[in-house]
């Protein structure tokens, strides 16, 4: 019944839908109908246009693969600045060599402008949700206490636990 069809704002159209449900795991040529950010009808191209009457605007998704978003469930984003520093090391060297100074030495700016980076980044890999564990201390009352007395201090130490036969030594320079 033409009564029964609904109007869509947006039809995502001709690309293979991978569902997550085990029995269909994907819909080839697929289309996905949404309409006031609600998906009202999932299925083949063909199925889809069945269900629908109008649509306001069509995506074509030919050659595409359409999935639901990531969420990625610990990112710390203002380390985006530092995301390649260290590459190749375990955690703690690369914590206390690498993302404690970074954490120590951030401005508030630099700090927001990192997050947006990251943010950006995150989005452009498919991620449409994200927990951001933890932010940097960018106030210089946060810097002290995050370093015990000083910033110079947080970093000498960071900068002096070392692995040594196995294990951990602190040493002073």
């Amino acid at each position: 019944m033409e009564t029964d069809k609904k109007v869509a704002d947006i039809l995502f159209k001709g690309g293979d839908i991978l569902t997550l449900d085990a029995a269909h795991p994907w819909i080839r040529n697929g289309a996905i109908a949404v309409a006031g950010g609600e998906i009202l009808a999932v299925g083949t191209s063909a199925g889809v246009e069945t269900q629908i009457s109008a649509t306001a605007r069509t995506v074509d998704c030919s050659g595409l693969t359409v999935m639901p978003g990531l969420v990625d469930g610990h990112n710390h984003l203002f380390q985006h600045l530092g995301k390649t520093l260290g590459d190749g090391l375990s955690l703690l060297p690369w914590l206390t060599d690498y993302m404690m100074p970074l954490a120590a030495e951030i401005s508030r700016e630099d700090a927001v402008h990192a997050v947006r980076l990251g943010a950006l980044n995150s989005v452009l890999c498919g991620t449409t949700a994200i927990v951001d564990n933890h932010y940097a201390p960018v106030d210089e009352d946060r810097r002290r206490r995050c370093a015990g007395r000083d910033r110079r201090t947080r970093r000498g130490r960071a900068r002096h636990l070392r692995s040594h036969g196995g294990r951990r030594q602190a040493y002073e320079q």
